[in-house]
């Protein structure tokens, strides 16, 4: 009432100024503050350029500290179709893990930064016009008093509100297929000729072969032998002779190191083989013998290949026999001549391989 006196008084009615308007419905920044931990391998852009993204994104200058209201933990790992994106957010609100996959580490880093960005931009309020007090209720008085009319401000027209800020979301990132892992399969023929120690009365010849399946730091063979027949006399006495053969047959798997053009093949396995015995010398009459003979092979080879389809092998080893067989000639006076294989014989043999393809 006594603002309106002196208005009167004054003779200038009063004018009720607007109050500004209230800002546009928009989405800003939370907060320019967060902590961000960063791990990746050495051929990923470094630490720095995941915080340029987001400054760039987000229009700021954002400050990474510790212990701030938003707590970013990136992490990327390499993996056999390219790279992994592990992202954890954790905000007082509300926690949340992301996981991307792309052939490189420039999209991984756009593809976080705009998730990070999303979780940074929040609706703002609109701001509300402050309550006007009424005025207060007049006191009656004798004196008659003069009626002002008040003159109401001209209103400010509003300009139009911009259209809320959308959260963008990032994009899919599509996994990348992964490659079969192919193994390189060849297969090797191989003719070989040595010697045999043991297996027969006296040292002697041997022949064999074998069909193998080529890994790169492996093979698996199946092999074949034959140890010519040798004759022998016990105790001097030549009328009564024994005379011996062996055949086997085994497979065996190697080991083989490779160094340029050579292979060197460790190989074991087990070996299975027919010895056969007859009488030899000035007897009446004998009768052939065949008996079973087991083994377990230990060889140490090398390989070497001037062209990927041809091969110069060697090889050598003991062999522990599982079952040996035995064999002698009877005459009314007893037994006058007896062998029976080694406990512990050996093998030598070279030749080449033709390998395919």
């Amino acid at each position: 009432m006594l603002a309106l006196l002196l208005a009167a008084g004054l003779g200038e009615p009063p004018a009720l100024e607007a109050d500004p308007p209230a800002e546009a419905h928009t989405a800003v920044v939370a907060t320019q503050e967060l902590e961000l931990h960063w791990s990746a391998p050495p051929q990923c852009p470094p630490r720095s350029s995941f915080v340029d993204a987001l400054r760039k994104l987000s229009g700021q200058d954002l400050t990474i500290v510790a212990e701030a209201g938003l707590k970013v933990d990136v992490s990327v790992e390499a993996k056999a179709s390219g790279y992994e994106l592990r992202l954890q957010l954790t905000s007082p609100q509300r926690a949340q893990t992301r996981r991307f996959e792309a052939p490189n580490c420039a999209a991984l880093i756009e593809a976080g930064s705009l998730v990070v960005l999303t979780e940074l931009l929040v609706p703002e309020q609109p701001a509300t016009l402050p309550a006007v007090p009424a005025p207060p209720p007049e006191q009656p008085s004798n004196s008659p008093t003069p009626i002002v009319p008040l003159v109401p401000a001209q209103t400010r027209e509003q300009p139009p509100a911009p259209a809320p800020l959308a959260r963008t979301e990032p994009p899919p990132v599509r996994p990348t297929p992964r490659s079969r892992i192919r193994v390189p399969l060849r297969l090797g023929v191989s003719v070989l000729a040595g010697g045999a120690f043991g297996s027969t009365p006296r040292p002697t010849g041997s022949i064999g072969g074998g069909v193998a399946l080529l890994l790169p730091h492996a093979r698996a063979e199946i092999s074949a032998q034959h140890a010519f027949a040798t004759t022998t006399a016990t105790d001097g006495v030549v009328i009564g002779r024994v005379s011996a053969a062996l055949t086997r047959v085994g497979v065996v798997g190697c080991w083989a190191p490779r160094v340029g053009p050579l292979d060197f093949p460790l190989c074991s396995g087990v070996e299975l083989g027919v010895a056969t015995g007859r009488g030899a010398g000035t007897v009446q009459s004998s009768r052939t013998s065949r008996q079973l003979w087991a083994a377990v092979p230990v060889t140490v080879g090398i390989a070497w290949a001037p062209t990927p389809r041809f091969a110069v092998r060697a090889l050598a080893g003991p062999t522990i026999a599982l079952r040996r067989p035995g064999f002698h000639l009877r005459a009314e006076s007893g037994a006058i001549g007896r062998f029976r294989t080694s406990m512990v014989s050996a093998l030598v043999l070279a030749g080449i391989e033709v390998r395919f393809p």
